[in-house]
């Protein structure tokens, strides 16, 4: 059986400008959550599709995420209650082409998610004055009452559909980390589908066929609700209880 690296060098490349056309900020998500031991097949079945992101000679690349929440965790429980016209609030770094953004990141009611974003010398434990104007603009809500909760890290393949505009994400190798506490998530992989409109995509029809089914997911709400046990999570029972199993799966793991 050929490594994960191996099957990644058989997608043909393209570079961060080749991206451009599939930036996708307004756009509808579809996601899923599996163990790492279907990914090495999952991906042999999506080279003659898909090309990969290639940056710096790697198709691998590291993400470092920090987010913002008030005192009293609004996003957070906001998200918990399943409102609608939600928001997230980070800075993102790229680590391997070291470009970093303060994000804005909305779920509307019409379940689509737009993204606005400047971009920032780095990523910091405070917002900046630039991206505290950025926020109050786009939200209306005072910056003064967010400051940092969760710093995420993980990596990163994405793929690019060769005929229609479709991105999807696999993120592995996540680790969370927050008011002195951290978790690391070794088996779980989490994919993204994002497209401008909602259409046939081959690698949702791959992870249907292999019985994965959509599954709504935040990174930010996990890692909380992980390594915050007093918080309240009843909506999120169910998919922590899924990560869990995930986590506990003992199959076979594949090397990247």
């Amino acid at each position: 059986m050929s490594s994960i690296a191996e099957v990644l060098n058989e997608f043909r490349s393209v570079t961060l400008k080749e991206m451009d056309r599939v930036r996708l900020m307004d756009r509808y998500d579809r996601k899923y959550i599996f163990a790492s031991h279907y990914l090495h097949e999952l991906l042999s079945l999506l080279t003659e599709e898909y090309n990969i992101l290639e940056v710096n000679g790697k198709r691998i690349s590291r993400y470092d995420s920090v987010y913002f929440d008030t005192p009293s965790l609004l996003l957070y429980h906001r998200h918990q209650l399943g409102r609608g016209n939600r928001f997230k609030i980070r800075y993102r770094k790229y680590v391997d082409s070291n470009i970093s953004f303060f994000e804005l990141k909305i779920k509307t009611n019409r379940e689509r998610i737009v993204k606005h974003r400047i971009r920032q010398p780095d990523i910091f434990n405070h917002l900046t004055d630039d991206a505290s104007l950025f926020l109050e603009k786009k939200t209306k809500v005072k910056a003064s009452l967010f400051e940092p909760k969760l710093r995420i890290r993980f990596d990163r393949i994405t793929l690019v559909h060769r005929n229609f505009p479709e991105r999807s994400t696999i993120d592995i190798h996540l680790s969370v980390e927050g008011g002195g506490r951290e978790k690391k998530f070794s088996n779980l992989v989490i994919a993204e589908i994002k497209q401008e409109r909602t259409h046939r995509s081959p690698f949702a029809a791959l992870l249907k066929k292999a019985h994965i089914r959509e599954a709504s997911f935040s990174k930010y709400c996990l890692g909380m609700a992980s390594i915050n046990k007093e918080l309240r999570q009843n909506n999120f029972k169910p998919r922590l209880l899924q990560v869990k199993k995930i986590e506990n799966d003992l199959s076979t793991k594949y090397g990247y």
